[in-house]
């Protein structure tokens, strides 16, 4: 059980991901979980593995945007930030570890 402060704000997470389907997975259930934001937009940056399913599996409320090619992770951060509708938008990578406060600090005022 994490003790960690929930984001209670208007933020949206976007992860853009490349062929990294147990990492996206993970890390989109852990945010789920753990930051609960208003939303969270996964970018599968191109075709060609499970990522989408099991982004899906994991995170049903997470929004999807699966693209045709691989554009590279910053146009497809930015492909999720335009469905983005919060005041914040937060970008995180697939691969990186973030302490379970990491949003809630960035958004302290």
């Amino acid at each position: 059980m994490s003790n960690a402060p929930v984001v209670s704000c208007d933020l949206t997470v976007v992860m853009p991901t490349y062929r990294r389907p147990e990492l996206a997975a993970e890390k989109a259930r852990w945010i789920s979980s753990t930051w609960k934001p208003a939303a969270l937009i996964v970018v599968v940056d191109g075709p060609g593995d499970a990522t989408a399913e099991r982004v899906r599996a994991v995170a049903p409320d997470a929004l999807l945007v699966e693209l045709p090619s691989n554009v590279g992770a910053p146009a497809a951060f930015n492909r999720g930030a335009a469905s983005s509708d919060t005041a914040w938008t937060l970008r995180v990578d697939d691969d990186v570890h973030h302490p379970e406060d990491f949003a809630s600090v960035l958004l302290r005022e």
